[in-house]
This record gives C-alpha cells, sequence and structure tokens, in this order.
C-alpha cells in the first residue's frame, strides 16, 4: 500500500492535541477500505516510523513517542520534517560529491605543496644570505 503522507500528518496532530488518542471503530468508515487504510497508517506510524506508540494495557489507546513530540513541536508536522530530511541528505550528498572531488584534485597535486614548500623555503635562505 502507498504511503499517504498527509493522511500521516493529520493523524500525528490528532495524536498530539489529545493526551490519549482512540482507534475509531470500523464503524466510524464508510467502507472497509477506509478503515484498513487507516489501521495501515496507524501500524506504519507505530513499526516503521516510530512516531507513536499503543498503551500496553490497552492496543486501542495511543500516544506520541518522543520522536512524534519532535517532529510536530519543531518542525510543525510529518510532511516539514521530510522535507527537512530531504534537504539534509542532499546536503550530504553534495558533501560526498566535493569530498570526491578534493580527493581525486589531492591525488593528482599530492606533491605540489611539498615542492612550494621546498622552494619557498630555498628562496628564504636565499634571501637570508644576503
Amino acid at each position: 500500500m502507498k504511503i499517504e503522507h498527509q493522511k500521516i500528518e493529520s493523524l500525528l496532530i490528532e495524536v498530539y492535541k489529545s493526551d490519549y488518542y482512540i482507534i475509531a471503530s470500523a464503524d466510524h468508515f464508510q467502507s472497509n477500505e477506509e478503515y484498513k487504510l487507516y489501521v495501515n497508517h496507524i501500524e506504519i506510524m507505530i513499526e516503521e516510523f516510530g512516531l507513536i506508540n499503543h498503551l500496553k494495557t490497552k492496543k486501542s489507546t495511543l500516544f506520541l513517542t518522543k520522536f512524534g513530540r519532535n517532529v510536530i513541536v519543531n518542525y510543525r508536522g510529518w510532511i516539514k520534517y521530510l522535507e527537512h530530511e530531504k534537504k539534509v541528505q542532499d546536503r550530504v550528498e553534495l558533501k560526498a560529491q566535493y569530498d570526491l572531488k578534493v580527493s581525486k584534485y589531492l591525488a593528482k597535486t599530492r606533491f605540489w605543496p611539498l615542492i612550494i614548500s621546498i622552494i619557498s623555503l630555498l628562496l628564504t635562505i636565499g634571501n637570508m644570505l644576503r
């Protein structure tokens, strides 16, 4: 099933607004497919993303994890968190590309700093002897 991030965000906000969110029963939905999708999103939020958790005594009662609360408080929602993570990932990839270019350049010119240092040392010694 395809993950609908907008639905995950709306569920996350609903859980955040209530102290303990109680999972709706199948009677609250127009079709069985809608209910299955709803339950699937809740399972994804619990198992894959770790945004929410359920009480051990009552499996139908949900609450936010530290990570879920962090997403709401610091990023103002799931979608903005995903956008932030994408930007971070893009920066990491860009840094890796730059590191690769620098490494290639250093591999080609590894003796240039040594040669320049020796020349400047000889010039310094020559100027001191004059």
